[in-house]
């Protein structure tokens, strides 16, 4: 009876129906001078991967391998919801034109003739886009593989949630540690509550008076104000919250 699907991990990476995604391998994502390192974003890992991510690119060429570079749209890339969210918590509102656009968008990684290279113009490479096209079009054993791994990946994302809230429940307790598992904000939660949800803030300003000390951080143009660490208000722009 013939595997409705792949199970051994020579079948899965068996060259004829394989293949190696290479995703967001791009300057603005990994090289030092670029504008996301600039704003302070640690680009060191990405940096120290890059020669493996290679290396193991060029033997998988060896084994002829079909090797598929994913290449982001940066301007796409900032007009997307998750990519907004993260410029907002740095202040940056992206690159737009110019020379620093193009070379922001080139990849780190040289591709070769017989490499495939693919823009993708949303946020995710894999849905609705033309490597979505391309997966959908080979054969069962591959789509059922392809299955697979988003189940699989799903299912980690959702224990890894549930890591992250039981690492909450037991740093907080169990209401307020659901509460910053799920980032919401609330009068009455401490600046470390507020720094597992949002990181970091751009800037804090501090007043020390003889009836407590008065905190203020600031997220773009997000005020919290704080008094002897507990959150008592928070403002946005000129518009204060009750």
């Amino acid at each position: 009876m013939k595997k409705a699907f792949i199970t051994s991990l020579e079948e899965k990476v068996n060259p004829r129906h394989s293949a190696i995604l290479v995703v967001d391998v791009q300057n603005i994502f990994c090289h030092k001078k670029s504008a996301v390192a600039k704003k302070g974003i640690d680009l060191s890992m990405p940096q120290k991967v890059i020669p493996n991510i290679s290396s193991f690119i060029d033997r998988a060429r060896e084994k002829s391998v079909k090797i598929i570079f994913i290449q982001q749209d940066i301007n796409a890339f900032s007009d997307s919801q998750v990519s907004k969210e993260m410029m907002y918590r740095v202040g940056w509102k992206g690159i737009k034109h110019g020379k620093e656009l193009k070379w922001s968008e080139e990849l780190c990684i040289k591709p070769e003739a017989q490499d495939l290279v693919l823009r993708k113009k949303k946020y995710s490479a894999f849905f609705g886009t033309r490597l979505d096209s391309i997966l959908k079009s080979k054969i069962d054993s591959l789509t059922n593989l392809f299955s697979s791994l988003s189940e699989e990946l799903t299912a980690n994302q959702s224990e890894l949630a549930e890591i992250n809230k039981r690492s909450f429940v037991k740093k907080y307790g169990k209401e307020n540690g659901q509460r910053v598992a799920s980032g919401r904000i609330w009068k009455g939660m401490t600046t470390d509550m507020l720094k597992d949800i949002w990181g970091k803030p751009d800037k804090i300003t501090s007043n020390k008076y003889s009836y407590g000390v008065y905190t203020q951080w600031y997220y773009g143009d997000i005020t919290y104000f704080f008094k002897n660490s507990v959150l008592i208000d928070w403002e946005q722009g000129t518009e204060k919250k009750n």
